[in-house]
């Protein structure tokens, strides 16, 4: 029988039996030297991977400290064999430095046992151009990336002061309110912000914060740059997200719009505030070439599990005195999400959504996927057709999935429903049922700004929408029926997981659901299966019914 919540192996695992852990507290306390791998229902799965014990000793934790927590918490004994590679990694912390000097890569070690390691290491010795001293190497600066990479793979960390510059000055405000209310961080927040001005001076002035979908990383992205005062370059996946920081930059600060941009091919010009995705930094190289010629204070790497992919890692040489990287997790299918460590530093903070969902600011979602079978004439249509697209698009546009939605429009005629669709034709069928209009642009009329306003007051209870959903300031769902997808797009989950989590106050609902309506037995299914797992990981529970069984009151909210 179970009385402690951990338990620890030799492999460097941690398993924390959840029901053991009241309101996540021990979890949350775990995030200081482990990275969560996956937070199914019951057990959470942590590792003490080398990376995140090195961010532990940038943050001053000794190995003690760590063995204590572990051992006190966990059912097992700690190994001896265990304690010594946490005590090695957390002795490792700043053995490593990089810094330029006259436009070379300069490594310095604490010993020459490092230095013949790396001479030993065939991917390092070929790289290195002289040896100043017998604990020192030399490096062509544009090696950089490369030498960082093999450092990753060697487990070695770097203290990396080799990309600084001083950074323009730049004046910047929140807002004490904006249109939809009173603007203040929370603690959580807060600390973020805190931990990062603390600590990533004393490493070259990168890290890493992770929090999850929804949670307001750019709402901490934006007080960096307030507290930081300072020229600010912010990375991003697409455009979509350019605007959305652009939005929040024009809503929640008084920086002038003439001083902010998204930064395209045919237009070079920065701002005190310059946007860009990753594609356009690193597939123009005249574009990455104008970013590093610029004098930027901070970078922010937005969704910064994906500085891993192609040659966004590239990036990294953009030269800043700070660099922020933004994650809601770094797990990735190549098990390559923790390199971000040695590129951008250390992991400064990390909230659990356990913890926030515990705190009051994020509702528990509870994910439910409907799987709705073909008509006999839409099946047969599908199975006399091997081509995806239209595959696909039959799948999304399934008519019984209209069944489900009446249902659950049925049992939520008390609650604030929200409807997406990413097939506006889809949308358009859906609209003629339920009697209301689509809001399928951001270009709102002043009836469709109505529409909004009185579903966020609760005057209206039922709002549809489009893939745009996640561009309008659509609040307090309660309840969100999805009908279909983007293909397996891990980032259009968690926008709609988001609306229903809220990023709220204390005291609002603490539970809401998500309805995802998915045709069984189709390339849709495939599809939806590949952004379920990913959601499964970072926290969110998914219960599978069939539409008969919806249909017989299984769940009801």
């Amino acid at each position: 029988m179970f009385d402690k919540p951990l338990v620890v192996h030799e492999d460097r695992t941690v398993y924390l039996h959840e029901w053991l852990d009241d309101e996540g507290k021990i979890g949350q306390q775990l995030t200081d030297f482990a990275d969560i791998i996956q937070a199914p229902e019951e057990v959470f799965t942590f590792k003490l991977s080398p990376y995140a014990l090195w961010s532990a000793a940038a943050k001053g934790l000794k190995a003690d400290y760590v063995i204590d927590i572990l051992q006190s918490y966990s059912l097992n004994v700690i190994s001896e064999s265990l304690k010594g590679k946490i005590r090695c990694n957390i002795e490792e912390f700043n053995t490593i430095q990089l810094s330029q000097v006259n436009e070379k890569l300069l490594l310095q070690a604490t010993s020459q046992l490092i230095i013949d390691k790396l001479k030993n290491d065939e991917a390092v010795a070929a790289i290195i151009i002289e040896e100043p001293t017998i604990t020192s190497l030399l490096f062509d600066l544009e090696k950089r990336v490369y030498l960082k990479k093999a450092l990753f793979r060697l487990e070695l960390f770097a203290v990396d002061s080799s990309t600084q510059c001083p950074g323009e000055i730049l004046e910047l405000l929140l807002k004490n309110a904006t249109a939809s209310g009173p603007l203040e961080l929370k603690s959580y927040q807060k600390e973020a912000v805190e931990r990062f001005t603390q600590f990533s001076p004393t490493v070259g002035g990168g890290g890493v914060i992770i929090m999850p979908p929804n949670s307001g990383k750019t709402l901490v992205g934006l007080k960096l740059i307030e507290t930081l005062k300072t020229s600010t370059l912010v990375l991003v996946e697409n455009l979509g997200s350019a605007n959305s920081w652009l939005e929040e930059i024009e809503d929640k600060t008084d920086l002038a719009h003439d001083s902010v941009v998204i930064l395209f091919n045919e237009q070079l010009k920065s701002k005190p505030i310059t946007i860009c995705t990753y594609k356009n930094a690193t597939e123009n190289s005249e574009i990455l070439h104008h970013l590093q010629d610029q004098n930027w204070g901070l970078v922010i790497y937005d969704d910064a599990h994906k500085l891993p992919a192609g040659k966004y890692d590239q990036t990294t040489n953009i030269s800043s005195k700070f660099k922020v990287a933004f994650a809601s997790t770094l797990a990735r299918y190549d098990e390559k999400g923790n390199i971000v460590f040695e590129l951008v530093g250390p992991k400064w903070y990390e909230v659990l959504p356990r913890t926030l969902e515990s705190g009051g600011y994020l509702k528990a979602v509870r994910c439910v996927e409907v799987k709705v079978p073909f008509s006999e004439s839409d099946k047969e249509k599908y199975l006399n057709d091997s081509n995806a697209a239209f595959r696909r698009n039959l799948s999304n546009l399934n008519s019984r999935k209209l069944e489900a939605l009446e249902y659950i429009r049925r049992q939520s005629w008390t609650q604030q429903l929200l409807v997406v669709s990413y097939r506006d034709n889809l949308a358009a069928v859906i609209s003629k049922m339920m009697g209301i209009p689509i809001i399928k642009t951001t270009n709102l009329s002043s009836e469709q700004i109505k529409f909004i306003e009185d579903f966020n007051s609760g005057c209206s209870s039922e709002i549809l929408t489009t893939s745009v959903v996640e561009k309008l300031g659509i609040k307090d769902v309660n309840v969100l029926v999805a009908t279909s997808y983007e293909k397996g797009s891990e980032r259009e989950e968690y926008l709609r997981i988001g609306k229903v989590a809220g990023t709220g106050t204390k005291g609002a609902t603490k539970e809401g659901y998500m309805y995802s309506l998915v045709t069984s037995d189709s390339i849709e299914e495939e599809d939806y299966a590949r952004r379920r797992k990913k959601l499964i990981n970072y926290g969110y529970r998914y219960l599978p019914l069939s539409l008969n069984d919806l249909l017989q009151g299984r769940i009801v909210p």
